[in-house]
């Protein structure tokens, strides 16, 4: 079996410092995504959902079918159920799953990268944000 890859710190940081590339993407990012996530989690979580993110958006390619999204987001599917259950780790895994699915048949298949993209960089940006109180010892859930 192949080995998944789970984004670093500093890789979150890096894309945290990005901002959406598309007009769409950033009316997501400033209007949708803040109530995808009204309270801040563990970075546990937000890793897990970045990382994700990011290896579909990796995969991506112009001109997807909903049936190919649907392969992307069953692979990710696949990775989540190895997990340890009841972590916040696998928690945001499963979360980022979900939402890909509904995602995925809620927006046209055109604007998805665009979707996952503005959405990888809201939940990099909240791991960046929960790390920090992390390490000032708040405790999140």
């Amino acid at each position: 079996m192949a080995t998944t890859t789970w984004l670093t710190e500093p890789e979150l940081a890096r894309i945290s410092a990005q901002d959406p590339s598309t007009p769409w993407g950033r009316q997501l990012f400033r209007d949708v995504w803040p109530q995808r996530f009204p309270t801040v989690l563990s970075s546990d979580t937000y890793r897990a959902y970045a990382s994700v993110l990011s290896r579909m958006l990796m995969s991506m390619r112009n001109s997807m079918s909903l049936a190919e999204i649907e392969t992307l987001i069953d692979r990710e599917d696949r990775i989540y159920k190895t997990l340890q259950p009841g972590t916040a780790f696998t928690g945001g895994a499963g979360l980022a799953v979900g939402n890909a699915w509904q995602d995925a048949h809620s927006i046209e298949g055109t604007l998805f990268a665009a979707a996952l993209e503005s959405q990888l960089i809201y939940a990099a940006r909240m791991y960046v944000s929960a790390r920090r109180m992390e390490m000032a010892g708040r405790r999140l859930a």
